[in-house]
């Protein structure tokens, strides 16, 4: 995370592969980033 004042940039990768789901692999992101969002105690924009 790159945080700046009350902003933080977070960054989460995927594995796409020729099978891959992309709406699975969304959501698998966006689990990626829960826990940092938790702690931060943010929303995502």
């Amino acid at each position: 995370a790159v945080l700046s004042g009350r902003e933080a940039v977070l960054y989460a990768g995927a594995g796409i592969v020729a099978d891959s789901d992309p709406g699975a692999e969304w959501a698998e992101t966006g689990l990626k980033f829960r826990p940092m969002m938790d702690a931060l105690g943010g929303e995502s924009s």
